[in-house]
């Protein structure tokens, strides 16, 4: 698969070649290997993986909550593997998500588009990508374009945003990104089962700490 990335500020180019080369590092099963970077009259070029599969948003409703786990557990160790590396992916979401089907009915995960994705850089040189992101999936640093708060735990609440957007088929937060606060904001456990009543009390628990603001 190739995939071109533009930058509307041309300065960007070399920040973004750093990005790619970066996320290049990063090898996982689940997640989408870039095999080379082709940078060609000011124009990136990323010849990627070709992932043959639907975006976990659209074939969640016919697996059963086992199976969503498995596949969020295998895309959160290939994460892991990234934030080891310095790399934050930025846009985690359903579609976000490729889902492979084996004729034995195996589902092979694969997390893609670190379209947005940063390298953690002490000097800040990141490019420029403010007000990127999807709503109902950003963490509330991201969506106040706080970039300088942004670290691996603005990916976690965005794992936590995805969880809860598959077990109850919502996005996370209101799509009106005037409304900042997360569902907890003081990360508060009470009285969320009438909220949530299709989450199992664990994964619950799980998703609190995930989507606390602080």
């Amino acid at each position: 698969a190739l995939k071109f990335i533009r930058s509307e500020k041309p300065e960007n180019n070399g920040m973004l070649l750093s990005e790619a080369q970066a996320q290049a590092q990063v090898k996982h099963e689940c997640v989408c290997q870039i095999h080379e970077i082709v940078e060609s009259d000011g124009q990136i070029c990323l010849v990627m993986q070709f992932i043959d599969g639907m975006p976990l948003g659209k074939i969640a409703e016919r697996l059963n909550p086992e199976q969503l786990l498995s596949i969020l557990e295998k895309i959160l160790r290939g994460l892991q593997q990234a934030h080891s590396q310095g790399v934050l992916h930025r846009d985690i979401k359903p579609s976000n998500i490729l889902v492979e089907e084996s004729e034995q009915g195996e589902l092979r995960p694969c997390l893609i588009d670190f379209g947005i994705a940063w390298r953690n850089q002490q000097n800040g040189s990141q490019a420029d990508t403010s007000g990127f992101g999807s709503p109902g999936f950003m963490a509330p640093e991201q969506a106040e374009y706080q970039h300088h708060q942004l670290d691996r735990r603005s990916d976690i609440y965005a794992a936590g945003a995805t969880l809860y957007s598959l077990f109850t088929a919502t996005a996370a937060k209101p799509l009106d990104t005037t409304k900042r606060e997360a569902l907890f904001p003081d990360g508060s456990a009470s009285h969320r089962e009438q909220y949530w009543p299709q989450i199992p009390a664990d994964l619950q628990s799980i998703l609190v700490r995930c989507l606390q603001r602080n």
